[in-house]
């Protein structure tokens, strides 16, 4: 099979002007993008990364006849990737994926038989699955330097649209203040916490400081990497959700722990630099906040007093926790084995204990093996950025989130692209040898 290349044009353009178009409309924004989500899906299902990525942080922008904003995106994607995979015939299936998901379904269709009550959330989840399937299912289409560098590249220019549109629909009050003395955001008509944006925004931080560190590539993507990097992190700050945040800081600082005691030996001058330089800024930041405050940032209301990610965390007296040991003493023993379904006990505030609160010790199991096994897959193989996303979605939906959300699946199917690109690549220089 001929390997095919994408259009950058495609990939960087249409996340821009919905972006743009948000500000303007929200409607426009959402037929636009449900429209050219669709086209450029059925002609390749990488074209929808960015826009799906736009989706999903901004999924409670609106809702329209109970459908959030952020799941037409997805649903257009769906759409075009069927297309082409009937009109193309063929469709790979990456089993060690699908293993999990099939549990999932089969517990979700055992659950809608005994409470039908949420079948739209079932319908999700099943979507935004079916969707991680879809891409990866066309990786062989192209070569692997080349789809690696595109889609990183889109990841991170989404970034900079995404940060771009916080401010601008934060200036149309389209994004409103959740306080008015600290500084976070309320999203949308239910006023509801950004948290589903920064679990976006911090998996394209993560990748785009570990690509301006470790990336050996033009000045302009440097910059690129850089401008996202800066904007991504301002829109992080200003949302005010804090354990993306952190996850992003553990996953970069631990995959560039592992990135040095792997080659300690051949640390190139040119990180060196590029890391000293972040410390470096970053020391500098922190130092003017402690001796001027907040007020230099842009766009920050004259009522702004404290910035809602430097509130310190209680572990001892959280929420969370009283939340989550309530939940799991009322499940009886056999719940616990196949789980109570979907949208049973409110929002869990955690991808994890949602999976084990929907389907079980049966649907999370095997979900926690297929994690740990990529994690090892990707230290084995040396896959920086595959290993940084897995870390990431791993921590920063812990307390956050849950199981039908898209988020979480997204950017799992992301992390497992970009492990797979890494590993055709590899295969692709051994043949070569």
């Amino acid at each position: 099979m001929d390997q095919k290349v994408l259009n950058p044009l495609y990939l960087y353009t249409p996340v821009a002007v919905v972006s743009v178009a948000s500000f303007l409309s929200v409607p426009l924004s959402l037929v636009f993008g449900f429209v050219v989500t669709l086209l450029l899906s059925s002609a390749s299902i990488f074209y929808s990364v960015p826009l799906v990525l736009f989706g999903a942080g901004f999924q409670l922008l609106e809702i329209y006849s109970d459908v959030h904003y952020g799941w037409f995106f997805l649903l257009a994607a769906l759409l075009g990737v069927m297309q082409k995979a009937l009109v193309r015939g063929t469709f790979n299936v990456y089993l060690a994926f699908v293993m999990p998901a099939i549990v999932i379904v089969a517990l979700s269709f055992i659950h809608l038989l005994a409470d039908s009550t949420y079948l739209e959330r079932y319908f999700g989840l099943m979507s935004v699955l079916v969707y991680g399937l879809g891409l990866l299912g066309f990786i062989q289409d192209y070569p692997p330097g080349h789809l690696e560098e595109k889609m990183l590249t889109a990841i991170s220019f989404s970034g900079i649209c995404m940060g771009g549109a916080v401010f601008l629909l934060f200036s149309s009050q389209e994004i409103s203040m959740a306080r008015v003395n600290e500084m976070s955001l309320a999203i949308g008509e239910t006023q509801s916490s950004p948290r589903l944006l920064t679990t976006i925004l911090g998996f394209i931080l993560t990748l785009n400081v570990l690509l301006l560190l470790l990336e050996k590539t033009n000045a302009l993507s440097k910059l690129v990497y850089l401008i996202s990097s800066v904007v991504v992190f301002l829109a992080m700050i200003y949302a005010g959700s804090r354990m993306p945040l952190i996850s992003a800081f553990g996953s970069i600082s631990l995959a560039l722990f592992f990135y040095v005691a792997t080659n300690f030996r051949n640390i190139q001058l040119d990180f060196l630099l590029y890391f000293s330089s972040v410390i470096i800024m970053a020391s500098i930041g922190l130092l003017y906040v402690s001796l001027y405050g907040i007020s230099f940032l842009p766009f920050l209301p004259d009522s702004v007093e404290t910035l809602r990610v430097a509130r310190s965390i209680n572990i001892d007296d959280n929420a969370r926790l009283v939340l989550w040991s309530s939940y799991l003493d009322k499940m009886t023993a056999l719940e616990m084995l196949i789980g109570k379904g979907l949208g049973t006990s409110g929002n869990p505030h955690s991808f994890w204990i949602g999976c084990f609160i929907a389907f079980g010790t049966i649907g999370t199991l095997p979900l926690l093996i297929f994690f740990v096994y990529k994690l090892y897959q990707t230290i084995s193989k040396h896959c920086l950025y595959a290993l940084s996303t897995l870390l990431y979605i791993l921590f920063s939906v812990a307390t956050s989130s849950d199981v039908d959300r898209m988020q979480p699946w997204v950017i799992l199917a992301l992390g497992i692209l970009l492990y797979l690109i890494k590993l055709n690549g590899c295969r692709d220089d051994e043949q070569a040898e």
